[in-house]
């Protein structure tokens, strides 16, 4: 390829300029690097040569660009404007939004970040913009060229068509100013929107309804709220349409509403007031309803109304001969409205009437009804109309009850009354203690440590009332592992108040929870041949198992005494030596009980919904963690009643004292088998002596394997090897005295020689 003349002949000339030339003179420095050239000389340079520079002076300005810093972003979205109206069963959406591009070239743009159905999309004149899937699935846009971009989009959004309120959340750009324009006609009312504020509201400019601008702060979690107050697929033209002077609600020749009625009714009976739930289900056809009337509620107070699936107001407005119910908002197919009404019983009412609820208008009515009674009260049906008596299990109440007396209607109006017998309730246990665990650490000085755990089954209780000995110092309180604030009983001196918590595994079914309390006691030194004795603090219920663990010094030999518990070896496996969650361990199966048995975690480590609820403000104990030093003792016992006292006991004695018995021991065993053989010795014949012999030898023997078993083995008992052997020394001192009385006489009653 020959190279132009033009260009080759404009590179040499700015070449030439370039150069530094200047006449040379003799003192002036010749730079070594460049070579000399005189102001009139010419320089020919080859295409290579050019090809070479050009290509050099094109990868600098590359390099060059490449070194500059690009924006965080490439796109920025600055504001966006929107329009919402309603169609036929959707919501139509449409707007603007305003675009920064930053980066230079091809970038992608994210819109709206989840799918929508998009009906157009305009970037406007200028530059290249296209619609595309962005990364989360939502709408981008494909831009070239930076600089201000105005986007135009619409997309629709699928509504349900039914009457009642309506959540629809619609996907908003993520701009730093967000503006939305809801224009909803007279097919709804009460707009709002979540993730927004509303700035203004104004009527609609030649039609029925209002304009509500929304300020947009959440545009992930922005959603309109509305009431539909006619079926959003009928077209608004249909409904605004009616001419000055005429109700646009009810255009003329509208069809009237016909509906059936299903009513369930729920009375529970106490000693305070009598409460009935009525469930008045209507199947609605051919047009909606916004009211409804039914029989007038004598006798009966209306305390609360509302309507399934709404949080609308529904009012109730009652007159001569009648009662209204107002709905917030046309219904249609189908409307389920619950009524709560209430009279008093302070005065024991001998006869109960079911209230009568008729729905007028309805072109079929039915009705169930069923009556729960406390367990005190006694009913017999006295008599019923409209209707027959049904098995409690096959009728369906409000919330699932289950009632006692049952009846169906299939006739209105209809009544049912019951005779009524009122008799004195018996007080039950509200509250028990399952397990009661009583730790104890004590030191050879007296200071004594007690942390005593209960598993409470509690459905009335409020507090538990833990009354420690005289003089002990509380350390703290917990209910299911979280530290409370104890209070203290003014009517009960050294009384401490734990709150209970009140959660059920199921209605009526309470669960169990673990309260503990931690106290300190200055008790009497433990001594030798002193004993030992505790009493476990008492509390204000009955407790079904109780156990106690006491850890004493380790210099001491104890004897537990039976007395109101029954000493035990052990209760559960015990931790292991040096284990330092040992103690966690063991205080979890210490305070596991049966509901079945409720397990380690939901009474330890994890505390219960309700503990919180016992929380106060305050400065909060610390958990003071028992030493597990010394030797252990372990007592049982069951059925302790409020008030009534426990002590467990047990002896003591120093070590050396077993040392002592052992020598002892022996030494009654050897003198035990002297005595033996010389009462063989002194026997007459040599049989007998013989005999007595070998049984002195068995003696002997059996003190030395004695004393070796005690040098080799542990035996629990030497006191009583001891004791034995005093009884057998003691024995054969009886049988020699026999024996020397009886010698004494024979000898005396021997006859006199022929002689004398």
């Amino acid at each position: 390829m020959r190279p132009r003349p033009v260009a080759a002949w404009a590179l040499l000339g700015i070449l030439a300029a370039a150069l530094p030339i200047a006449p040379r003179s003799a003192g002036a420095q010749v730079d070594p690097g460049r070579p000399f050239v005189a102001p009139a000389a010419s320089v020919e340079l080859s295409w290579d040569e050019v090809r070479a520079m050009i290509e050099r002076l094109i990868r600098h300005d590359v390099e060059a660009s490449s070194r500059l810093v690009r924006p965080p972003v490439d796109a920025l979205l600055r504001a966006a404007s929107f329009t919402v109206s309603i169609g036929e069963g959707v919501l139509l959406v449409a707007g603007t939004i305003d675009v920064e591009v930053l980066a230079p070239g091809w970038c992608s743009a994210p819109l709206l970040g989840r799918p929508v159905a998009v009906l157009s999309f305009d970037a406007g004149p200028g530059g290249a913009a296209r619609p595309m899937q962005g990364a989360d699935g939502g709408v981008a846009a494909v831009l070239h060229g930076a600089g201000p971009r105005r986007i135009s989009l619409s997309y629709a959004v699928g509504v349900e068509a039914g009457l009642g309120p309506r959540i629809v959340a619609l996907p908003m750009p993520r701009a730093a100013s967000v503006e939305v324009v809801f224009r909803a006609d007279s097919r709804v009312e009460n707009a709002s929107a979540d993730g927004a504020v509303q700035v203004r509201s104004a009527p609609l400019d030649g039609a029925r309804g209002r304009s509500h601008v929304f300020a947009v702060r959440d545009p992930v979690a922005f959603a309109l709220r509305f009431v539909a107050r006619r079926p959003l697929d009928s077209p608004e033209a249909a409904a605004g349409s009616a001419g000055p002077g005429t109700d646009a609600d009810e255009p003329a020749g509208a069809k009237q509403p016909r509906y059936r009625a299903s009513t369930s009714i729920d009375v529970a009976v106490d000693f305070i007031a009598v409460r009935a739930t009525v469930e008045i289900d209507l199947e609605i056809r051919d047009a909606p309803i916004e009211s409804f009337d039914i029989a007038p509620l004598d006798d009966w107070e209306v305390v609360g109304v509302d309507l399934r699936g709404s949080d609308e107001p529904v009012r109730i407005e009652q007159s001569e001969g009648k009662a209204t119910i107002r709905l917030a908002y046309p219904v249609a197919d189908r409307a389920v409205v619950r009524l709560v009404l209430e009279r008093g019983n302070e005065e024991r009412i001998p006869e109960l009437l079911v209230p009568v609820i008729s729905v007028a208008g309805a072109y079929r009515q039915e009705a169930v009804a069923g009556v729960r009674l406390d367990s005190a009260i006694e009913g017999a049906v006295t008599a019923f109309d409209g209707g027959t008596p049904a098995d409690p299990s096959e009728v369906s109440l409000p919330a699932g009850a289950r009632a006692q007396f049952a009846f169906r209607f299939h006739r209105v109006p209809y009544s049912a009354g019951l005779a009524l017998r009122y008799h004195e309730p018996i007080e039950v246990l509200a509250a028990a203690v399952d397990r009661a665990t009583i730790r104890v650490a004590a030191t050879r000085d007296g200071r004594t440590v007690v942390r005593a755990a209960y598993v409470v089954r509690n459905s009335r209780r409020s507090y538990l009332a833990v009354t420690p000995p005289r003089g002990a110092e509380v350390w703290g309180a917990f209910v299911d592992g979280v530290p409370v604030t104890a209070g203290a009983q003014g009517d009960r001196p050294g009384a401490v108040l734990v709150a209970l918590s009140r959660v059920e595994f199921a209605p009526g079914v309470p669960r169990p929870s673990r309260v503990e309390v931690i106290y300190f006691l200055r008790g009497k030194p433990v001594e030798g041949f002193s004993g030992w004795s505790f009493e476990p603090p008492g509390v204000d219920l009955p407790v079904s198992a109780i156990e106690v663990a006491a850890h004493l010094p380790p210099d001491l030999r104890y004897r537990p005494k039976r007395g109101t518990l029954e000493p035990v070896e052990a209760w559960d496996e015990q931790p292991a030596s040096g284990d330092k969650r040992g103690q966690d361990r063991l205080d979890r199966q210490d305070t596991g009980v049966a509901y079945g048995r409720v397990a380690d975690d939901d009474l330890a480590g994890k505390p219960s919904p309700a503990a919180g609820e016992v929380l106060t403000r305050g400065a909060l104990a610390a958990e003071f963690r028992l030493p597990e030093d010394g030797v252990l003792l372990r007592w049982r016992g069951s059925i302790v009643l409020p008030g009534e006292r426990v002590v467990v006991e047990a002896a003591s004695r120093p070590a050396w004292f077993d040392d002592v018995a052992w020598p002892v021991a022996v030494l009654l065993w050897l003198a035990a088998g002297a005595l033996l053989a010389g009462a063989a010795w002194t026997l007459p014949s040599r049989a007998s002596r013989r005999r007595g012999v070998l049984f002195a030898l068995g003696a002997c023997a059996c003190g030395a394997a004695l004393a070796a078993l005690g040098l080799f083995a542990p035996v629990p008992s030497p006191i009583l090897a001891a004791a034995s052997l005093a009884l057998v020394v003691a024995a054969l001192a009886v049988v020699r005295l026999v024996r020397w009385f009886r010698v004494q006489g024979a000898a005396g009653a021997a006859p006199a020689s022929p002689s004398a």
